[in-house]
């Protein structure tokens, strides 16, 4: 019997939910074809079968299975396998499907392929299913890095400049440097408290957020610090921006001491809350920590 971790499974789920038809001979296969690899489902791998009841006049009935079983290698997530349904000529047809980071497509899910075929779909395996080699890893983590830090900067800087009203603002500034003229004065004065804003403490707070992610998104720019991969199945990976070099790390004891006590704290702070002496969360998998 192939072991499949259920913990992330609704406790009800748990012991009463069968496999969807068919799941259970691709999951054998794969299983048999890497030893290596383990097993796992969550809420999200369930889905609702339809079936006709012929005990009970043919009632159509649903009732919830899994569908979707994820695979992973060493703690890394390689990709999932599962029954789905496809239509063509205007019926619809059960058949496997294989998701994977490696699979590139240009028609329907990207990085999916379907098949009717089980062999296909274990061919899909055989050519997909592999560990990210390291300097792999580096690109996703760096990647994942930049366009958070990036996103976030862009984001706090529209959201800052958003509260004010243009207009307004700009035809203060006018009068203001228009009297600052008038009276012979070098420089004019504007209040620190802008004329448009509404909700002071509100933009004050958006503010002080943004003071955060600037400072992070310069350290970033200028390769300082470490961007963190946790995989969902253990083990983490850290990426140096200074030396551009991985390290594997199994468990979060083994982490270096000023990586381990930063990252211990996005345990209480929500994702995309940056901190400037900490980093920030940008996920579940994905975070950086501050040198």
């Amino acid at each position: 019997m192939i072991v499949v971790n259920k913990d992330r499974l609704k406790a009800e789920w748990r012991h009463t939910l069968e496999y969807a038809p068919n799941l259970e001979e691709l999951l054998f296969k794969v299983a048999m074809l890497k030893p290596t690899c383990s097993f796992a489902v969550s809420d999200k791998c369930v889905t609702k079968e339809y079936y006709i009841d012929k005990e009970d006049d043919n009632t159509r009935k649903s009732k919830d299975s899994i569908f979707k079983i994820r695979v992973y290698d060493n703690g890394e997530k390689l990709g999932d396998i599962g029954i789905t349904e496809r239509y063509r000529n205007g019926s619809s047809e059960r058949c496997y499907f294989v998701s994977s980071h490696r699979i590139l497509k240009f028609r329907g899910g990207r990085n999916t392929t379907t098949t009717a075929d089980i062999k296909v779909a274990i061919r899909a395996v055989k050519q997909s299913f592999s560990a990210r080699a390291d300097d792999e890893l580096k690109i996703q983590i760096r990647n994942q890095i930049q366009e958070g830090i990036n996103s976030q900067h862009n984001h706090g800087e529209n959201t800052i400049r958003w509260d004010f009203d243009q207009n307004s603002e700009l035809a203060f500034y006018a009068m203001e440097a228009y009297k600052a003229r008038m009276r012979g004065d070098k420089y004019a004065t504007m209040p620190v408290r802008p004329v448009s804003i509404k909700n002071l403490d509100e933009h004050n707070k958006k503010c002080e957020k943004f003071e955060h992610t600037s400072a992070l998104f310069h350290m970033v720019k200028a390769k300082l610090g470490y961007g963190i991969k946790a995989n969902p199945m253990g083990g983490l990976v850290v990426y140096d921006l200074a030396t551009d070099t991985i390290t594997k790390y199994e468990s979060f004891s083994d982490l270096p001491e000023n990586i381990q006590h930063k990252y211990a704290m996005f345990k209480v702070l929500n994702f995309e809350e940056p901190i400037t002496t900490i980093g920030c969360k940008f996920s579940d998998e994905y975070c950086y920590v501050v040198q």
